[in-house]
């Protein structure tokens, strides 16, 4: 059997995030961001290699404002995307390749606000893409 030389041997990946106010107690801000990248490979039926190398990605972001002490308002922002490559190594066309292109974003905004010490008001809207 021929072995499967790999693309590269190292896993390449990175996270970052920041978080802080704008405004002192009103407007606050967080942001990450990160990326994974898992080395692979395989062997299509005619014996070529093919990079099967998955890329996992996300990025976050929120902003939360206190226009008052009673209310705030909060934006999200979510995004996942998954990149990962292969082979039909299941179905009768070993030669054919795909790139799967998963993942995907969401985007919420809330409102918050404390009408007595003992009633409480949420609502929330949000839209996803998958």
């Amino acid at each position: 059997m021929t072995p499967v030389l790999m693309p590269d041997d190292l896993q390449n990946s990175y996270e970052v995030s920041l978080a802080g106010p704008i405004i002192r107690d009103k407007l606050w801000f967080f942001v990450a961001d990160a990326e994974n990248n898992f080395p692979g490979a395989s062997i299509l039926a005619d014996g070529s290699p093919y990079d099967v190398s998955v890329l996992l990605a996300s990025t976050v972001a929120k902003l939360d404002f206190r226009p008052s002490a009673n209310h705030t308002l909060t934006a999200t922002y979510l995004e996942s995307p998954f990149l990962n490559p292969g082979n039909n190594v299941r179905g009768a066309d070993l030669a054919t390749t795909w790139l799967a292109d998963w993942g995907g974003e969401f985007v919420s905004l809330s409102w918050d606000w404390a009408i007595s010490d003992s009633l409480f008001l949420e609502s929330k809207v949000a839209a996803q893409n998958t």
